[in-house]
């Protein structure tokens, strides 16, 4: 489909944050964790221990990339969705270097390799 300059498509307000993805950057000790558990229903994905100093927020520890992957099908399976979505309406995973770290190890470990450099298929001109 081309684009016509004539008809645009016209934004909608959302009134909440349901199905929206945010990003949140920033230095250390600014109180990103702090703000983030303060949303309705959190559920808090520890890669690291930024939730030690707040109380009272469910969290589940990341110690490897297979805690994520069992926590991701656990709560997106069909007879937990409804459940989860009562219990939790926030899914806060902290923090992004960590979980790339532990997925490059993980995808590495899969495919008997130190990088993923050298992955099959890898291409030195890419």
């Amino acid at each position: 489909m081309a684009l016509d300059i004539f008809s645009p498509q016209i934004s909608v307000l959302s009134y909440d944050l349901s199905g929206k993805t945010i990003l949140v950057y920033g230095t250390n000790r600014v109180g990103k964790t702090r703000q983030l558990t303060r949303l309705p229903k959190p559920c808090y994905i520890a890669f690291e221990a930024g939730i030690n100093g707040i109380a009272g927020v469910p969290f589940f520890p990341m110690r490897k990339w297979s805690d994520y992957v069992q926590f991701v099908k656990q709560i997106t399976n069909d007879k937990n969705i409804s459940k989860a979505k009562e219990i939790y309406q926030t899914i806060i995973l902290d923090e992004a270097s960590i979980m790339g770290r532990l997925c490059t190890e993980f995808v590495c470990e899969k495919h008997g390799v130190d990088s993923i450099r050298e992955g099959k298929n890898y291409c030195p001109a890419c």
